[in-house]
């Protein structure tokens, strides 16, 4: 829902309810999730593009792949995700 109120400007989510019924609502939630819209579009787009570029170089990958992960992962992780974008260079 909270996508929904930055999309909308609308601040609070109580807001919304009182402007908007549950049955338009619910429409608007199910368009959102069938074809979302917003950041999550432009960083599934991205990893389109970003997938395409590697495949031009016969460099199979996943969208997923270029997709961010908002998970908070440990140091280790970390390095060893740039060491592998890197291809194994620090």
């Amino acid at each position: 829902m909270l996508e929904l109120c930055q999309e909308f400007h609308i601040l609070n989510p109580a807001e919304l309810l009182k402007q908007v019924d549950s049955r338009l609502l619910s429409l608007w939630i199910a368009k959102y999730k069938a074809d979302p819209w917003g950041k999550k579009r432009s960083d599934i787009q991205a990893g389109i593009v970003a997938s395409a570029v590697y495949g031009s170089q016969g460099v199979h990958t996943r969208i997923e792949d270029f997709l961010p992960e908002f998970l908070a992962k440990s140091e280790e992780e970390v390095e060893a995700g740039l060491k592998a974008l890197l291809g194994g260079t620090k």
